[in-house]
């Protein structure tokens, strides 16, 4: 059974996850409706976004197998 401080870290790391998968989905909405060169500029901040998404759930997995 997870203690109290593992529950609070896997409370914390679906938190932030939470935030950087709206973060992505806000900046998809950018690129949709940007012109070319603007929506690149747009990309980098998605693919930051979905890496950030990407950290926090392998920590999420982690909590996990503890």
């Amino acid at each position: 059974m997870p203690n109290e401080e593992d529950q609070m870290s896997f409370d914390i790391w679906c938190d932030l996850l939470e935030r950087e998968l709206k973060l992505a989905l806000e900046d998809l909405a950018k690129v949709r409706k940007a012109e070319k060169a603007q929506a690149r500029n747009t990309c980098h901040m998605l693919r930051a976004a979905l890496a950030n998404a990407r950290h926090y759930l392998s920590e999420i997995q982690d909590s996990l197998k503890n």
